[in-house]
């Protein structure tokens, strides 16, 4: 290609990219807005009453989590991760290789928040989560926190929480803000940046190429 029709293209190409800037931006805020409103984790009533081998386990997590939490060079959880966290004493050992719900809402609640802290401070966490109440009380606050933060970062709304919460549940809100304000960062500006990124070296190639 001459370096005529090389810069001719690249005119081309930077106009028609401008012109549907704008148009692609709307659109894709406003599904990730629905995407965002729809959230739901389920709760501790709603994990399967039957305890799960490893392979269903990750199944599990991946399903409910990957539209919303995920790191983009790894994958959100694996058979070698959980191993690791009964390994480190994070969770509990599995029951003749069988996972019940207090592992299951545990490695939820890890996903969510290893994006954002150390293992160790997550163990930490976790354990202060359980220490006061019941299990399936910390869990469902969780899912419904995460939920309600969430939904009102995406929305640019302010996020209201109970002002006479107890110092571990106001401790709680603000880690799970933390984590969601993350997400928020990647899925409105880091995402996009990685895909001009790769734009560019696709429409970089085609020139050399040619």
């Amino acid at each position: 290609m001459s370096k005529k029709s090389e810069s001719a293209y690249k005119n081309n190409l930077k106009q028609n990219s401008n012109k549907n800037n704008n148009i692609i931006e709307f659109s894709q805020k406003d599904d990730l807005l629905k995407k965002v409103n729809s959230i739901h984790l389920p709760r501790w009533e709603e994990l399967p009453d039957i305890d799960l081998y490893l392979d269903q386990l990750v199944t599990l997590i991946e399903k409910n989590l990957n539209p919303y939490v995920y790191d983009m060079e790894n994958p959100i959880i694996t058979k070698t991760m959980i191993n690791n966290y009964v390994k480190h004493g994070i969770i509990d050992p599995p029951e003749k290789k069988k996972y019940n719900r207090a592992h299951i809402s545990s490695i939820f609640v890890i996903c969510i928040l290893k994006s954002v802290y150390s293992m160790n401070n997550v163990s930490k966490l976790l354990k202060l989560a359980t220490t006061n109440f019941k299990i399936e009380y910390s869990y469902n606050k969780f899912c419904e926190l995460f939920e309600q933060s969430m939904k009102s970062i995406f929305s640019h709304k302010k996020i209201e929480f109970d002002k006479n919460a107890s110092d571990d549940l106001i401790l709680l809100q603000n880690v799970i803000q933390s984590v969601a304000y993350k997400i928020y960062v990647e899925k409105t500006f880091l995402e996009n940046i990685n895909k001009e990124e790769w734009t560019t070296k696709i429409h970089s190639s085609f020139i050399l190429y040619f």
